[in-house]
């Protein structure tokens, strides 16, 4: 196997290769060694893939890993199509507030505007571009020099977690700023290797556009910059910048204009709006370790060898782009992650950035003529049981895939369309999950019941029109992600507020569990009284 002691490979410097270096051949006696754990990798990276798109396949039509987050994308996506991006934060007894950036709002409107629906339309794109990124991070590690059992089975770790499983599966926003600047750092890296000024500027329009996919969308424009200004290398700075400033502001511009300054005043009011002040930024720290631990265990355990590589690359004066774009991420991703309403669908970019950087401190030791073989061998060994963890977690569903398959009977809480045989189409539902009403049909009352929380602060006179809605008992039906005894913690500091509870638990009554939502109806009133 090439990274115990194999084939040698060009080395890059700073995103430029240089004249390759070949090492000894392997020893006879570890020849096996290194056939097995090749196979091994490739076995565990190519399972990794298969798990997840088969199962994301499979549940194409239901709503598998579908909760009111994907809800709310569907319902930006339907606002979208019927001309109402961004819509207002208090109109015609609605509620709208997102702080998601326009282009994956874009893209998912315009698939369903093909297919007339929402959650298969949803889903498709989110497998299309998990697809390409998985392909785009291969493409990468060879880039890079990483050997391709290694590749392949680095690229696995990614949907070996269950962020990226998450993410690749349903209806969403995070994969298209990362597909955007991953493309646009293999773009910048050929553009710095020939000195092509119009390639360069295309590197800096893709990441233009990925900074209008998503807020942390700029790694990739701050990597680049970073990389060239400690290089001194104004001009092309200069170049990159403009392209980058000029794609993001004309597109944003022009959503402001489409949305009637709606897009802007969203963002003004909602953006900061869950940060906690410095209790964030204590927090944040412990909510990536949380995150990673939890969600990512299968990168998370690799991770050393990437510090490995940016302090080896560091000292020898070789950091690529992508190790300038870990570090912009992951400061990036602590910012965010102020933000008590961030879940760890935010781990995508600092992942695919790690598993990239194993791939040059991989290929780094496969180039070493008398290298640390040790070294390599526990790197290959802990990618296999990173993936094999990732793989574990994938059982229960892929069983649960092949119960569905042999019996034809899909589980009520992946129903397509939820709730169908109980809310008529003329009925009034309020619903926490905004994506409930978008599969009924409808238009949502509220469009994300985080952003209705936080609205309340800044605008509570907007809430007790809903208050009043509610004690006047006009909802026919009220449906809940969280059952309404929940602990006030929740509803205080996450969804809808106290105000909006206390009056529905004083009005409605809970009539039972549907489709897995908390179903309740008015109270009955008898004799003028409830």
């Amino acid at each position: 196997m090439s990274l115990l002691g194999g084939a040698g490979y060009a080395r890059p410097a700073g995103g430029i290769e240089s004249p390759a270096v070949p090492p000894a051949a392997p020893p006879g006696e570890r020849l096996w060694l290194a056939r097995i754990l090749e196979l091994a990798l490739m076995a565990v990276g190519g399972a990794a893939v298969a798990a997840w798109l088969g199962l994301a396949v499979f549940h194409l039509g239901d709503r598998y890993k579908v909760g009111h987050v994907q809800g709310h994308w569907m319902a930006l996506a339907q606002s979208a199509n019927d001309d109402l991006l961004y819509p207002p934060l208090a109109e015609a007894q609605r509620f709208g507030g997102t702080r998601h950036m326009p282009l994956p709002i874009l893209v998912n409107a315009a698939a369903a505007h093909v297919t007339g629906e929402y959650l298969r339309s949803g889903k498709a794109v989110a497998i299309v571009l998990f697809g390409t990124l998985l392909g785009l991070t291969l493409v990468a590690l060879r880039r890079l020099q990483c050997p391709w059992p290694l590749a392949v089975g680095l690229t696995g770790l990614v949907p070996a977690t269950n962020t990226g499983a998450l993410v690749g599966s349903v209806p969403g926003g995070d994969v298209l700023s990362v597909v955007l600047q991953v493309g646009a750092l293999l773009v910048a890296t050929a553009a710095l290797r020939s000195d092509g000024r119009g390639v360069l500027i295309a590197a800096g329009v893709l990441t233009g556009l990925g900074a209008c996919s998503k807020l942390t969308g700029v790694w990739a424009g701050l990597a680049v910059l970073s990389w060239l200004a400690l290089r001194t290398d104004w001009l092309r700075l200069l170049r990159f910048a403009a392209a980058l400033a000029t794609t993001a502001a004309v597109i944003l511009l022009l959503v402001q204009w489409v949305s009637d300054g709606r897009f802007l005043a969203t963002f003004l009011t909602l953006t900061f709006a869950g940060t906690g002040g410095p209790v964030g930024a204590v927090r944040a720290p412990n909510q990536l370790m949380f995150f990673a631990l939890q969600d990512a265990p299968a990168v998370w355990m690799v991770a050393p060898f990437a510090l490995l590589g940016v302090l080896a690359a560091g000292i020898r004066g070789e950091l690529t782009l992508f190790h300038h774009a870990l570090a912009w991420s992951l400061l990036l991703t602590l910012g965010v992650f102020t933000d008590m309403g961030a879940g760890f669908n935010q781990l995508l970019d600092p992942i695919v950035l790690t598993v990239v950087s194993i791939g040059w401190f991989a290929a780094r030791l496969s180039r070493e003529r008398s290298g640390p073989t040790s070294l390599a061998t526990a790197l290959v060994v802990f990618v296999i049981w990173g993936g094999i963890t990732g793989i574990r977690g994938f059982v229960p569903e892929l069983r649960e895939a092949a119960a569905i398959a042999r019996s034809g009977a899909l589980p009520s809480k992946y129903s397509p369309r939820p709730l169908s045989g109980v809310v008529r189409r003329d009925e009034v539902l309020l619903a926490e999950d905004p994506g409930l009403p978008v599969l009924l049909g409808q238009r949502p009352i509220i469009l994300d019941a985080f952003m209705l929380r936080r609205l309340a602060e800044v605008h509570p006179e907007e809430i007790e029109m809903l208050v009043g809605r509610v004690t006047r008992r006009e909802f026919d039906h009220v449906a809940m992600v969280v059952p309404l005894d929940e602990d006030d913690f929740w509803w205080q500091h996450y969804h809808l507020g106290l105000p909006i509870v206390t009056a529905l638990r004083e009005q409605y009554v809970f009539s039972g569990r549907v489709d897995g939502y908390y179903l309740y109806q008015p109270r009955r009133v008898e004799h003028g009284h409830p």
